[in-house]
C-alpha cells in the first residue's frame, strides 16, 4: 500500500506494526516478536508498460 499514489521520485517511510511482519511466518526467527519494521522508500522508476488489470487489482486490495 505505500507505493500507491507516489510519483517518481516520491519518499515514504513504511511502518509495519508486529502483526504484519515475517514473525508469523518464523522467517525471521531472530526478529522480536513486538518489533516494528520501518521501511524507508523512494520511487526510482515504472515501467513504460503499466497494466491496467494490475492497477485495478492494487486498488480493490487497499480497500479491504
Amino acid at each position: 500500500y505505500g507505493l500507491l499514489g507516489m510519483r517518481v521520485g516520491g519518499r515514504r517511510t513504511v511502518i509495519a506494526p508486529p502483526n504484519l511482519t515475517y514473525n508469523e511466518r518464523k522467517s525471521y526467527p531472530d526478529l522480536p516478536t513486538t518489533a516494528l519494521l520501518v521501511y524507508e522508500l523512494e520511487l526510482i522508476g515504472l515501467p513504460e508498460k503499466w497494466d491496467p488489470e494490475m492497477e485495478r487489482r492494487l486498488e480493490s486490495h487497499a480497500d479491504s
